[in-house]
């Protein structure tokens, strides 16, 4: 908690600093402090919105959210009655709704939540792989194979399941590897294991 509130004590001084000099590289600065903080907001909508059964990807939240922020900060120079933290929560939970509004259609395939529809098309575009000895890694990253054979290859291994899972669902090995704990860092020790569970599922579906 004391570090939390030393962060946005010292977001405070900087914006101070930022709206008298109107430097860019403290901008950068105040931008690049609060970058942690949006990668984990974005990764806890992105499984609020799984646990919905919709996926939406890591890049959607993030960007609205780094959209709701700069915005925030040069608004806030204007606002008087509120904290910087006050007013940036509330636009994260705006853009929050902003990037579920995104996914928001009328039309025949839809996922229902709370009365709402959402459009499926756009995180469930199954194409199909190639079963053969010429289906590659790279392939397999492109079109992923219909829902049930991740399912049944999920239900033999959950751990390579899910992370496969997550690749079909758009996200980079490097987001996996965080969002699993698998790795910190993906460096050459850390590409070879995700390339060897790739490999684990293309064998699976040869």
């Amino acid at each position: 908690m004391c570090c939390e509130m030393n962060i946005w004590q010292m977001i405070d001084d900087l914006l101070k600093k930022y709206y008298l000099t109107n430097d860019k590289d403290i901008l950068d600065l105040i931008i690049l402090d609060l970058d942690p903080y949006i990668k984990s907001c974005a990764h806890r909508f992105v499984f609020k919105a799984q646990s919905n059964g919709v996926f939406i990807p890591f890049e959607d939240f993030y960007s609205n959210l780094c959209l709701a922020i700069w915005e925030g900060i040069e608004d806030f120079k204007s606002i008087s009655g509120s904290t910087f933290k006050n007013v940036t929560l509330r636009r994260i939970y705006i853009a929050e709704k902003k990037t579920w509004k995104q996914y928001k259609k009328s039309g025949s395939k839809v996922f229902n939540k709370d009365g709402i529809t959402y459009d499926v098309t756009r995180w469930e575009n199954i194409e199909s792989l190639h079963h053969s000895k010429n289906c590659t890694v790279k392939s397999a990253e492109r079109s992923i194979e219909e829902k049930l054979l991740i399912e049944n290859f999920k239900k033999q291994d959950f751990f390579r399941g899910t992370f496969i899972e997550l690749l079909y669902h758009g996200y980079s090995c490097k987001e996996i590897c965080l969002l699993l704990g698998i790795s910190k860092t993906y460096d050459a020790k850390t590409r070879k294991k995700c390339q060897r569970i790739k490999e684990s599922f293309l064998k699976y579906i040869a």
